[in-house]
């Protein structure tokens, strides 16, 4: 569980990847899933610790979710629309892991407010810095 007072102590609600954004569950209360949509306000970025040897899972349903503390965090990034230093960077739409903000399409886009510290490479780790939430309205519908 949340060990700095900027990290909420979750539950899992389901399965939760390590390095992976992690998004508060309209499900439970105090529950967190792992991000599955671009436009899924975060809540922070899963650890690098799995559930025990034999799993892959950094936590399961009904599980504490440890969340990375700090400005500066280690999230997974996906396969495609890698961010490149300096980009807005916000939760694939399949997997919770890091893509490029997609600030174009649709008429307002919540971004987790994290950039880019180093160029992405696929199925790769980078280091990500919080620099708070917010919307973007694009000029372009």
């Amino acid at each position: 569980m949340g060990s700095f007072s900027d990290v909420p102590a979750l539950i899992a609600g389901g399965t939760i990847n390590p390095f992976r954004f992690v998004t508060a569950s309209t499900a439970a209360d105090n529950t967190g899933i792992q991000a599955a949509a671009v436009d899924t306000v975060v809540v922070g970025v899963s650890d690098g610790s799995t559930k025990g040897p034999l799993s892959s899972a950094h936590a399961e349903s009904g599980d504490p979710i440890n969340l990375q503390g700090g400005d500066i965090v280690l999230v997974q990034c996906g396969t495609a629309n890698l961010p490149t230093r300096g980009e807005l960077v916000q939760a694939n739409t399949a997997d919770g892991t890091a893509r490029v903000a997609v600030t174009t399409v649709g008429p307002a886009r919540r971004f987790q407010g994290y950039v880019a510290l180093e160029n992405g490479v696929s199925g790769g780790i980078i280091r990500i810095q919080k620099v708070g939430s917010f919307v973007y309205y694009p000029t372009t519908l």
